[in-house]
């Protein structure tokens, strides 16, 4: 996946081993990128850093999602309507690695653990 062009007001990228995160914030709101992030530590950092710079809504789009349990949970939770960290997950696509998913935020959490 190419990283997609900045179209927020703030943005900044995490680059972690082979992957990257993308957050563009405009406002109060944060559009999250995620592609060939392994560890969900990286992932909420990511989110932990949107909502410190203000992003009080928000949505996560990831890439192929390579790992088996990450994409069967994540597969799960948006046939069943099961939210992960309080957001509605969609099920987008099959990528060349794994399916892609869509994860919504009325209220994007802070997360502690």
């Amino acid at each position: 996946m190419k990283l997609p062009l900045p179209q927020g007001e703030i943005t900044f990228d995490v680059i972690h081993d082979d992957g990257w995160i993308r957050v563009c914030t405009t406002g109060d709101v944060a559009t999250i990128y995620v592609d060939s992030i392994w560890d969900d530590e990286i992932v909420v950092r990511a989110i932990n850093k949107a909502v410190a710079m203000g992003a009080i809504q928000g949505t996560l789009f990831t890439g192929d999602v390579v790992r088996d349990q990450i994409a069967k949970m994540h597969s799960m939770r948006a046939v069943k309507g099961v939210t992960w960290l309080g957001g509605i997950v969609t099920r987008l696509a099959d990528g060349e690695e794994g399916p892609q998913f869509r994860i919504d935020w009325d209220s994007i959490p802070t997360i502690t653990d």
